[in-house]
């Protein structure tokens, strides 16, 4: 069942935050290696702006449902690179792609995620995120790359395969100022979801010693959201006795957590959880309060059941249900139809795991993209590869502007302060002081003619 009322909201802050691209007025030359459901697609489509899917890859073959449902014949109508053959960027000679002024991408996580298998770079699956450096370089070197971002898990920020990338990054690209930041979804919507971000613009687009700006907040939405509008409405409560044993006893166990929460004043209004897990034993076994756990590719059962009520019967309670699969993508900031666009389950369960948050994207990418306009880097005219001399200028202005020494940006990342694993005070404590800045991003609130 869709919720509008949700969809609505996600689109009206899209639109909001997507003025830039409406005054540009063209598609914008992006490469988008992994595009996953696309969130750079949705952001601009959400906007009411074109988009150019040329330079979007991805292998996994069930993608081309989806993108053939949305373009409403094939994927080659948005020009989106689907398949082993067609969108794996380790086949693809970076050489040979075309100028394109954006880079956007979020390579797989499974070699560094928690829930993964953490083989690091001895993951052959890390070589994507290595693949996607080299793109960077390509384009940087010609002169038409002006900003780009790269999402992933925050742990690989703790490794050395991502300080040795970023130093090489630092190294060969002096005309770009870089920023590495975890960000959580929670600043933006009900949902616990952190990533690492790595982001760079070219320094003609910013003021003297100017760095990356910092992406958009809560503050800078027409209002918060709440959990409950983020939900479809009319979905009946599950009743226990559909769950297999168990489920049914880790409801048990959850129950009495959020019990003595409750007694202790630390509980929040709606109580969600992973039923999957054992909350005395394995990890992420535990209860996260007016807002979802960080969704994933195995889909696991994500719980949740009203507070205040838990004393009555589960059909009297407000809220006592599963996330539903449509949820899933409208918390991703996409549409709630997504899900029917998938020929399988368990593909349209992996996709909404795969994805990264549209809101969360456009708050990263807005503020860089209002920079490059305003300082015009970037314009409705096609653009054009910056002249050797002038790139020499500005790598030789990077060098003198450089704060720190080649390797040393790492040495203290912006990172929010660590929750607590469990449900207790400092998880129900902090939710107000993840919701976002204490004031708008002022930085980026400029008159575009």
């Amino acid at each position: 069942m869709s919720n509008s009322k949700a969809e609505g909201f996600v689109s009206l802050v899209l639109r909001r935050w997507g003025h830039v691209l409406r005054y540009l007025g063209r598609p914008l030359r992006t490469l988008e290696p992994c595009v996953g459901v696309g969130g750079f697609r949705e952001w601009a489509q959400q906007s009411r702006s074109p988009y150019d899917g040329s330079g979007a890859y991805d292998t996994d073959p069930a993608l081309q449902a989806f993108y053939t449902r949305l373009a409403d014949k094939n994927a080659k109508v948005l020009g989106v690179n689907i398949g082993k053959a067609d969108g794996d960027v380790l086949r693809v000679n970076p050489k040979e792609l075309p100028d394109s002024e954006i880079l956007v991408s979020g390579p797989p996580c499974q070699p560094w995620a928690g829930t993964g298998l953490r083989q690091g770079d001895m993951d052959e699956r890390s070589e994507v995120y290595g693949a996607v450096i080299t793109w960077i370089l390509e384009m940087a070197g010609r002169g038409c790359l002006v900003l780009f971002l790269v999402e992933n898990s925050p742990n690989l920020l703790r490794t050395t395969f991502f300080r040795q990338l970023v130093q090489e990054l630092e190294v060969a690209l002096p005309h770009f100022a870089l920023d590495v930041s975890v960000h959580d979804c929670h600043t933006l919507l009900p949902m616990r979801r952190e990533r690492l971000y790595l982001r760079g613009l070219r320094r003609d687009c910013l003021p003297v010693a100017g760095t990356v700006p910092r992406p958009l907040g809560m503050l800078d939405m027409p209002h918060p959201i709440c959990l409950f509008e983020m939900l479809c409405e009319g979905e009946p409560n599950t009743d226990p006795s559909s769950m297999t044993e168990k489920r049914r006893q880790n409801l048990k166990r959850y129950e009495e957590m959020v019990k003595k929460d409750l007694l202790r004043g630390h509980a929040g209004c709606v109580a969600c959880l992973e039923l999957d897990r054992d909350p005395d034993k394995e990890f992420m076994g535990r209860v996260t309060y007016d807002a979802i756990p960080s969704l994933r590719t195995s889909g696991p059962a994500i719980f949740m059941f009203t507070t205040d009520d838990m004393h009555l019967n589960w059909q009297q309670q407000f809220l006592h249900r599963y996330l539903t699969d449509e949820e899933r993508f409208v918390f991703q900031g996409h549409r709630a139809t997504y899900h029917d666009y998938f020929s399988t389950l368990t593909a349209s369960r992996q996709a909404a795991g795969n994805a990264y948050c549209t809101l969360q994207l456009a708050a990263m990418l807005q503020p860089m993209l209002m920079r490059a306009v305003v300082s015009g880097a970037m314009s409705a005219e096609p653009p054009q590869r910056l002249s050797r001399k002038r790139q020499v200028e500005i790598e030789l202005q990077g060098m003198h502007e450089q704060t720190f020494a080649p390797g040393t940006l790492l040495g203290s990342p912006t990172r929010p302060k660590k929750r607590c694993r469990k449900a207790g005070p400092a998880e129900h404590e902090e939710t107000l002081a993840f919701r976002g800045p204490l004031t708008p991003n002022t930085d980026n609130v400029i008159e575009l003619d």
